[in-house]
């Protein structure tokens, strides 16, 4: 319990910076050391690992490249100021590609890496397929960016994914504010709707959207 606790703190903090660009992933290699903070020790400590689940290939690998950025840059601070307990943290990586059932494999991947805590998914899709492992392991997880209400939910019993947790807004509050904008910002009575029927996103968008606009008149 103790060290689930501990993970689930861990990224809890880590979810603070999830930003940036740039690199390759699928490696255990920890990121590379920057100098400490006069006044800390560097961490000796046995690593605590850490896993990172996106897409840093695919057709929204920019998406996963910014978060996993972020990520790499406050595991280095972090290091850099003592680590955790005077442990340091270690990030396992693994890129999901965008795909469900690659992320899948990631995630089970990165379990067999003794990982004590996930950051990822990025993306709602692949996000609220392993969500459901995560919970029956009670693996501690946060997204950066997987706004689908289904990704702490399950959809079909509405039970809620207590180890999963999430640093934006959800769709349906983002739809909505949409229509209200419209319909009280630009006076737009009629609207329509032009969303991408393969992508989980934009189909929260859309719904949240649609249902929102017919109950305020647009």
């Amino acid at each position: 319990m103790k060290k689930r606790i501990i993970a689930m703190s861990l990224a809890l903090i880590l979810c603070v910076s999830l930003l940036a660009a740039c690199a390759n992933g699928g490696t255990t290699t920890p990121p590379s050391p920057i100098p400490p903070i006069p006044g800390e020790t560097t961490p000796t400590g046995e690593p605590i690992r850490v896993g990172w689940l996106g897409p840093l290939t695919g057709p929204v690998a920019e998406f996963g490249i910014a978060v996993r950025e972020g990520v790499l840059l406050y595991v280095e601070q972090y290091n850099a100021a003592g680590g955790l307990n005077g442990r340091p943290i270690q990030l396992i990586e693994f890129d999901d590609e965008h795909n469900s059932m690659v992320a899948l494999t990631g995630y089970n991947w990165l379990v067999d890496q003794g990982v004590t805590a996930i950051i990822g998914g990025v993306t709602s899709g692949p996000t609220r397929a392993v969500v459901p492992e995560g919970f029956a392991d009670n693996m501690p997880m946060i997204t950066a960016s997987a706004t689908h209400v289904g990704v702490t939910r399950n959809m079909d019993t509405g039970e809620v994914y207590t180890n999963m947790f999430r640093s934006c807004f959800i769709d349906p509050f983002q739809g909505e504010r949409m229509a209200y904008f419209a319909f009280n910002e630009y006076g737009a009575r009629t609207a329509a709707v032009i969303y991408n029927i393969g992508i989980d996103y934009s189909i929260g968008l859309a719904d949240a959207f649609i249902e929102k606009a017919g109950a305020i008149g647009l």
